[in-house]
């Protein structure tokens, strides 16, 4: 976007509520929310990134010209924090082209995916039991169909983005584990 200083700015409004907890159990608690502005309807011109989806299935195209928006700022867009590691931690990611759980390739980038597993969690994570099988090529394809169709829809996404590596933390993060 526009930069400001030294610093690139977004067009969305993150909202934060911050209230005492409430003694009614029935009373929710109130997350963080962004407000994303939206081109207008009439296609006017803009930097507005967010749009109105006439079709559930995402524009690879037009997701991949907003990233090369993106890449084009150069080093104003990245992060400025120090990338070395704190430990020798596994980051995990999913491989799409290889349908498995692998390690990150050093200074490879990833997509993440962010969603809410809804009041009962699912039952498609990586576990103790199964993670073995997750890291072998093609691991991730026997279990395709246990997957909720948010991450099958993310992979395909992935791939019509041209990119290689997904993380989505009920499979890339061990559950239950240390």
């Amino acid at each position: 976007g526009k930069i400001i200083g030294h610093r690139p700015c977004t067009r969305r409004i993150r909202l934060r509520w911050e209230i005492e907890k409430s003694p009614n159990p029935h009373v929710e608690e109130l997350f963080d929310t962004y407000v994303v502005l939206v081109a207008p309807k009439n296609g006017g011109k803009g930097l507005f990134f967010g749009r109105a989806l006439n079709s559930i299935k995402p524009d690879a195209a037009l997701i991949r010209r907003w990233v090369g928006y993106c890449e084009s700022h150069g080093d104003l867009c990245k992060s400025q924090t120090n990338r070395k590691l704190l430990s020798k931690a596994f980051f995990g990611v999913i491989d799409v082209t290889e349908m498995c759980l692998t390690k990150l390739p050093e200074n490879k980038r990833y997509i993440a995916l962010s969603y809410t597993w809804g009041r009962g969690g699912h039952h498609f994570k990586t576990d103790e039991k199964n993670v073995r099988d997750l890291l072998k090529p093609g691991g991730l394809r026997k279990l395709e169909i246990m997957m909720p169709k948010t991450i099958k829809d993310t992979i395909d996404l992935v791939r019509d983005l041209g990119e290689r590596y997904l993380w989505i933390d009920s499979i890339c993060i061990i559950q239950g584990s240390d």
